[in-house]
């Protein structure tokens, strides 16, 4: 069973210090062993940042101290900044609408990565990000070509909401995904539905209807289903996905099969 570990974006104080707090460990370190900034000297540089648009080698020079980072104010950036902030835990760069082939190694090593506004990616880009550890959103891509998929299929929750279709062998080759978010797509092939039924965590909310396969085929998903999109659904299909565990459908179609559950209750 795949497991995101659990990182709630900007919302990790620092420990108090008391007397009773040994000194090396008062203040967290970064990983070059600086001392981190606090989430409120974070908060207070990137809004200056972002409401610039802008931002210098010095600001992210410090902010390299940082956990987590959002900076969807900016719109470009220099290589030399990314390879700054690449050792932040939690980056946002959703101002974004491209990036380089070095930025794309640098923003590799960050463990969770927002890149929404990013509308193309080169192969070698996307070979590159593949390493990013925790999640990453490429919500602004509308197109990927197979050689992509491959690659990014490694990373263990993948947000692709901006496709609006793929291909059953993208669907087999992001079936090894932990997490993935497929939000764009409004129909699925029967051979796509039974790939797909093999990730852990799948969310595909723009579907506005399943025929009974495919409701079987994904009801094999283990860890989370996200159907939000639905606006029917048979006796079949609700027999079938109420065996999902974390199940998030509209509330009427959520009635229907808990109706249908109490039918089948032993």
């Amino acid at each position: 069973m795949f497991l995101l570990p659990l990182v709630i974006f900007g919302c990790t104080p620092d420990d108090p210090v008391t007397s009773d707090t040994p000194t090396n460990l008062a203040t967290p370190k970064a990983a070059n062993g600086t001392s981190r900034m606090t989430t409120e000297q974070v908060e207070t540089l990137t809004a200056a940042i972002n409401a610039a648009g802008t931002i210098t080698d010095a600001q992210a020079e410090k902010l390299s101290t940082a956990q987590a980072v959002s900076l969807n104010g900016l719109t470009e950036i220099t290589n030399s900044q990314t390879r700054r902030l690449s050792s932040v835990d939690e980056l946002q760069l959703n101002g974004l609408t491209s990036i380089t082939n070095e930025q794309a190694q640098h923003l590799s090593n960050v463990n969770w990565l927002q890149l929404g506004g990013v509308t193309s990616l080169t192969d070698q880009q996307a070979s590159k990000l593949s390493a990013v550890t925790w999640a990453l959103n490429l919500n602004g891509l509308t197109s990927i070509t197979d050689i992509q998929i491959e690659s990014l299929s490694n990373v263990a929750k993948l947000e692709l909401n901006g496709l609006t279709a793929i291909t059953e062998t993208q669907a087999e080759r992001l079936k090894q995904v932990g997490a993935l978010h497929l939000n764009g797509l409004e129909s699925l092939t029967e051979t796509q539905a039974k790939f797909l039924g093999e990730v852990d965590q799948l969310s595909l909310n723009s579907l506005t209807t399943l025929t009974d396969q495919q409701a079987t085929n994904l009801s094999r998903v283990q860890w989370g289903l996200s159907l939000e999109g639905l606006t029917l659904i048979s006796d079949a299909q609700a027999k079938a996905l109420e065996k999902v565990d974390r199940l998030s459908v509209p509330q009427f179609i959520q009635e229907k099969i808990d109706k249908i559950k109490q039918t089948i209750a032993p």
